[in-house]
């Protein structure tokens, strides 16, 4: 759900990866310093949804965004119950489409 296309993945608070629409819309590149909210972060990776390559986001580590309208956790695991997570949740797999959990 997610691919490295240049760069690296966001390591520390002052960090974030952008996509290429996040890029060309804000004139960002590699290494260049990017202010939202009154804070910066330096661009230090180019990454994709390879599901669906119009996604347009920024990626930084966990805790850095105070009031998030949305979150996207990715992370391996065993398959699990479904109802067993957050009532709200959108999960993807990635061999099967969208589950909302009532």
């Amino acid at each position: 759900m997610l691919t490295l296309v240049s760069g690296h993945y966001p390591s520390g608070a002052n960090q974030v990866a952008v996509t290429s629409g996040v890029e060309s819309a804000f004139h960002l590149s590699l290494g260049k310093s990017w202010q939202v909210g009154g804070v910066t972060r330096e661009v230090v990776g180019i990454v994709q949804n390879p599901q669906s390559l119009l996604d347009a986001f920024a990626l930084v580590v966990p805790g850095q965004v105070t009031n998030p309208s949305q979150v996207t956790v990715l992370f391996t695991s065993r398959p699990v119950n479904i109802r067993s997570l957050s009532k709200g949740a959108s999960i993807i797999t990635p061999a099967s489409s969208r589950h909302r959990i009532p």
